[in-house]
């Protein structure tokens, strides 16, 4: 790969990592209900599952699952169904606080937020929603190739330009995070922060949905 294709690659790339999708929204929810800590591991298993798509598309696992009809609804169901568990969740945990808030319970946090989420349960939710969602996986092997030199060691240019794109979306995502925990003050005001958690627990509804029907 010449320094032209490098640098096409990484203008590609950078469109594509900003524009909004399940991870933004994802991020979005950690930060305004469980803090900046659970949204940057959060952050981490989101970037596991990139590394593993990554090493899938590297050694052709990811192709045979693209040519499985079976396989590809199998994990688009389970990656559905998983989104819209997250959506629906971050939903009636909002309207269950506005409750708790309405009735004036002394027990509801000062800034509306949940409490701590557990290390391993903040890590698994952005790595199960980026491992089941078989369009990272179609995504690396309809992007990557098109950046690949065919006469050069494939795999290797593959896990190269992968790990590149991983690094440049976790930049990206954990500046993200930085920009909203600096709002945070604001963002943990309750009437704002059930505003953008039932935003968000919609959002990732629709996306489940629009996973489950994609064909």
């Amino acid at each position: 790969m010449n320094g032209a294709q490098l640098g096409a690659f990484v203008v590609a790339s950078v469109l594509l990592i900003v524009m909004p999708g399940v991870d933004m929204a994802l991020l979005a929810r950690q930060v305004v209900a469980h803090g900046r800590r659970a949204a940057f591991i959060t952050l981490a298993g989101l970037g596991t599952g990139i590394f593993i798509h990554t090493t899938l598309a590297a050694i052709g696992l990811s192709a045979v699952l693209m040519a499985s009809a079976t396989g590809y609804t199998a994990v688009k169901i389970i990656g559905a169904v998983y989104l819209i568990w997250i959506g629906l969740h971050t939903l009636l945990a909002t309207r269950l606080r506005g409750g708790v808030e309405d009735n004036g319970d002394g027990n509801a946090a000062a800034d509306g937020r949940d409490r701590p989420m557990a290390v391993h349960h903040a890590f698994a939710l952005g790595l199960v929603s980026n491992v089941t969602n078989p369009k990272v996986a179609l995504f690396f092997l309809t992007f990557l190739p098109q950046f690949v030199d065919p006469d050069a060691n494939v795999p290797a240019q593959t896990a190269a330009l992968g790990l590149l794109f991983c690094a440049m979306g976790i930049a990206f995502l954990a500046v993200y995070i930085l920009a909203l925990a600096r709002v945070s003050t604001w963002l943990s005001r309750s009437a704002v922060q059930r505003t953008i958690e039932r935003v968000t627990g919609t959002v990732l509804v629709a996306l489940g949905l629009r996973l489950a029907v994609d064909r």
